[in-house]
């Protein structure tokens, strides 16, 4: 199993090791458990000190709850000294991102702290430019109210016509998430600013029961609940048990059904080694430890094209600590016209398995999913047969965002 080496996130935030020498009278943030004092100087996209800057300390790790909840984000806040300079002396054990906003620049620090220290010590973050976010949401019915931006403070009202406006935000790539006045939620894609740029984004429809894994528009690795949940894309293939499949990952541009991304996958199953051949594709909801509970899960819905032969998995921590396999799942014949496939959840089977021996039911399997997988084995195609997958606005239906934000865990 391997992260792909696609272009990973890089919030923009340039950070360096030294500046200047910092003074003693800075203000300081001071809710936590670290004891040790941070200094860190804060400088404008010109180099001078971002005297009065506002400085917040985001709750990251549970930054989906809080916003379920409508809670604030901010664990504490500050504002920079006349040397543009804060102190933090103490830190939270939660991962926490760092927002700072100054005028007509900004930043956001993602992972700034973890377990009550500093994950990357640094004595000065430069800031940068303004961007700017536009867009409009659609829909008589359910429509939302707000839409705030993932990792952040930064949120906006959205007014009686669909329209909504962030007219100063640290430029970086973020979830879009929509929320409704009755507390739904819905996640709406990414959208990546640059330094300076004026964006708008394409026009949201929101959906509040169903769940978008990834659209495929930032041409990453972290799919678009991943910038919430820390899911992220990765490959395998047979190598460590003697054979010779093999995975290449990219991203198309242009005629697509949603967008103007799409992920493409070329599999090629190595000769027969005298081991079980296979490779393939998955991408983890949250981290590679967590699991979520997919029960009221109604169908596996995405858009393919390609040749051959792949099994859809939605896998289950349940069936994996058996060590059961295949998982739950449905394979699909691929062409070459882009086709809407949508799975639902009684057409998954085990097939012939230890799991199915078991008994293990998808009613059980179905509270501790924790991935979901396209995979090519030599079951359903040749030895030597390469496997062409391009895959489009992966979702799954029956759970909503709010769903699974209320799993995310409890506020302090």
């Amino acid at each position: 199993m391997k992260y792909w080496s696609l272009r990973r996130i890089v919030w923009s935030a340039v950070l360096y090791s030294s500046i200047c020498t910092l003074l003693s009278c800075t203000p300081s943030l001071t809710d936590g458990n670290s004891s040790e004092t941070t200094n860190v100087a804060i400088v404008t996209s010109d180099g001078v000190p971002a005297v009065a800057a506002k400085v917040k300390l985001i709750d990251a790790e549970n930054w989906a709850y809080r916003t379920l909840l409508q809670e604030s984000v901010v664990l504490d806040s500050a504002v920079a000294g006349p040397d543009g300079t804060v102190s933090f002396k103490t830190f939270p054990e939660a991962a926490c991102n760092l927002q700072i906003d100054h005028e007509s620049s900004g930043v956001v620090v993602q992972g700034f702290s973890r377990n009550g220290k500093v994950v990357d010590e640094t004595a000065s973050i430069r800031l940068k430019k303004y961007a700017e976010l536009h867009g409009t949401c659609v829909g008589s019915s359910d429509a939302a109210a707000y839409v705030t931006l993932d990792g952040t403070s930064y949120r906006s009202k959205i007014a009686s016509d669909g329209s909504f406006t962030f007219d100063g935000i640290a430029p970086a790539r973020y979830s879009l998430v929509l929320g409704d006045s009755k507390g739904k939620l819905s996640l709406a894609g990414t959208a990546s600013l640059f330094e300076g740029e004026s964006l708008t984004a394409d026009t949201i429809t929101p959906e509040y029961t169903g769940l978008l894994i990834d659209d495929f528009e930032s041409g990453d690795s972290i799919s678009v609940l991943g910038r919430i949940t820390d899911g992220y894309w990765y490959s395998f293939n047979d190598n460590q048990k003697g054979g010779h499949s093999s995975v290449t990952t990219s991203f198309i541009q242009g005629t697509v059904p949603r967008g103007t991304s799409a992920l493409k996958t070329d599999i090629v199953l190595g000769l027969d080694t005298g081991i079980d051949l296979y490779a393939g594709i998955g991408v983890y909801i949250g981290t590679d430890k967590s699991d979520w509970d997919f029960s009221t899960m109604t169908a596996i819905s995405f858009w393919a094209r390609g040749k051959n032969t792949v099994r859809v998995s939605v896998e289950s921590r349940l069936i994996d600590s058996i060590q059961s396999w295949p998982d739950f799942g449905k394979t699909i014949v691929l062409d070459s016209t882009w086709r809407h496939f949508s799975i639902p959840f009684d057409s998954l089977d085990l097939r012939d398995s230890r799991a199915a021996d078991l008994g293990i039911t998808w009613a059980m399997a179905a509270k501790r999913i924790f991935r979901i997988e396209f995979d090519a084995t030599e079951a359903y195609n040749r030895n030597g047969d390469t496997i062409q997958l391009q895959i489009d606005d992966l979702r799954i239906e029956g759970v909503s965002v709010s769903d699974l934000f209320r799993q995310t865990g409890s506020t302090p």
